[in-house]
């Protein structure tokens, strides 16, 4: 569809604020930035939480941090049913994602399968280690859950590693019987991707504990990794915490592929915090799911779409005319306004975007910006947005 604007790439990955900024000649301060997934509505708890924690603390931040973090991932562990070492938290899901596909590499993997649209960062750190990818892509027609056809292409890889994120980011799809899924992989590794299950009703079967799936994954002779985020769920992008749970064995070698003290004082207590108040958190996501209908009802709504998917804290819509990318640099020329173009992430069709819910009153600025659009898009009508 032609160039794309200066402005993706930039801040691809959503929450590209200061980027953003330098492009758009606005302050940061007035840009509303709805371009990442984090729980919104909890944000106010989460400001108040970390003003108290230890990272404030003077006397911490002369020592090291402990390089095992042993505090946290004893919490971890019990809030997960496990032993503290099969747990391993880390400066964001991101930095597992490297430590554990380096780690299997070690143990002779080197072809990696996404069952798609998959979080970009995968296939960078794929490249960036030398390991073969693939991709089985799965349909729209049903949130990008993995069909039958899916689970064949699966089935039938020589890939080592199996990769799949759930409750999905960008495709809201989410498993909730992982045996079809389980019976593809086989005696291989599934890595599942679970970053957002923390937004998904207690007793959901989206959101097995960890001893249970593992227990089903080894079975069938797979080897399951499960990577979280806390950033998503506890609303606090700028601290970097994830962890990841896995088997000992395995975790050891993950820790053993990173460099020491990934998880700083600040974080660790951060991290602690957030856990203690882990209810006051649950408790916010009727409110939650309330903004996510709201938001994806005035989608609808404004004819600029022709299909809009739920997500656990997002939205994602895809575009009847005009261009993701264009439609993300128009939004922030002219209100000053973040979303996420899709295009570039792995399996996902172009022409979709994807909005973070906020309250309802953060939410009129992009209201705005979305009907100015209404009846201008068009397919190449944009690209000189930032020309």
């Amino acid at each position: 569809m032609g160039e794309r604007p200066a402005l993706e790439g930039t801040y691809g990955h959503g929450g590209g604020v200061m980027a953003a900024a330098r492009l758009s000649g606005r302050a940061e301060t007035d840009i509303d930035d709805f371009s990442t997934n984090c729980f919104f509505a909890a944000a106010p708890l989460t400001e108040r939480l970390l003003g108290k924690t230890a990272w404030c603390s003077g006397s911490a931040l002369l020592r090291y941090p402990d390089p095992g973090n042993v505090r946290l991932r004893a919490a971890l562990a019990a809030r997960e049913g496990m032993e503290p070492d099969a747990v391993i938290a880390g400066n964001g899901a991101s930095e597992l994602i490297w430590a554990a596909l380096l780690a299997l590499r070690t143990r002779g993997a080197r072809r990696v399968l996404f069952l798609g649209p998959l979080f970009v960062q995968y296939a960078r750190a794929c490249a960036a280690l030398g390991m073969e990818t693939e991709q089985v892509l799965c349909p729209e027609d049903d949130s990008f859950l993995p069909d039958a056809a899916a689970l064949d292409g699966v089935a039938r890889s020589g890939a080592d590693v199996v990769i799949v994120c759930s409750p999905n980011n960008p495709g809201t799809g989410i498993l909730r019987d992982f045996s079809p899924l389980l019976d593809a992989v086989g005696r291989r590794v599934l890595l599942l991707d679970a970053s957002y299950r923390g937004f998904l009703p207690e007793g959901d079967p989206g959101a097995l504990p960890y001893p249970s799936l593992a227990g089903e994954a080894e079975r069938n002779g797979a080897v399951l990794i499960l990577l979280d985020s806390m950033t998503k769920f506890f609303c606090c992008p700028g601290v970097r915490l994830g962890f990841a749970v896995a088997e000992a064995e395995l975790v050891a070698r993950m820790d053993a592929c990173r460099p020491s003290w990934s998880v700083g004082t600040a974080a660790e207590s951060a991290g602690l915090a957030l856990l203690e108040h882990e209810a006051e958190y649950r408790a916010l996501l009727p409110e939650l799911a309330q903004g996510v209908e709201a938001v994806a009802g005035h989608l609808e709504e404004s004819g600029l779409f022709r299909r809009v998917l739920r997500g656990p804290s997002f939205v994602i819509a895809a575009l009847r005319n005009g261009d993701a990318a264009d439609m993300q640099a128009r939004l922030l020329r002219r209100e000053g306004v973040m979303i996420r173009a899709c295009d570039n992430i792995p399996g996902m069709p172009e022409g979709w975007v994807r909005i973070q819910v906020r309250p309802e009153r953060h939410m009129q600025r992009l209201y705005a910006g979305l009907k100015h659009l209404q009846g201008t898009l068009s397919p190449g009508l944009l690209h000189a947005a930032f020309a």
